[in-house]
């Protein structure tokens, strides 16, 4: 947890945020096309995080108690 905190403590949230809604812009001023494009990146890479995400909360300690019950 010592990473996350460190994270949140400092300005990384919101040069993150500020970075993809300058990419978000980017990809709406530049057309229906950049749209397409981008997507056929980011749905796949959602898709690999939330996988990730499941199987790291499957690997935590109890986690198959809560799965069991």
């Amino acid at each position: 947890m010592m990473i996350w905190d460190n994270y949140q403590s400092g300005g990384w949230p919101l040069l993150f945020h500020a970075l993809a809604m300058g990419f978000c812009a980017l990809v709406i001023w530049k057309g229906i096309r950049s749209i397409e494009r981008v997507n056929k990146i980011l749905i796949p890479s959602l898709l690999v995080i939330v996988v990730l995400a499941v199987i790291r909360a499957l690997t935590l300690e109890g986690a198959m108690e809560g799965v069991y019950s």
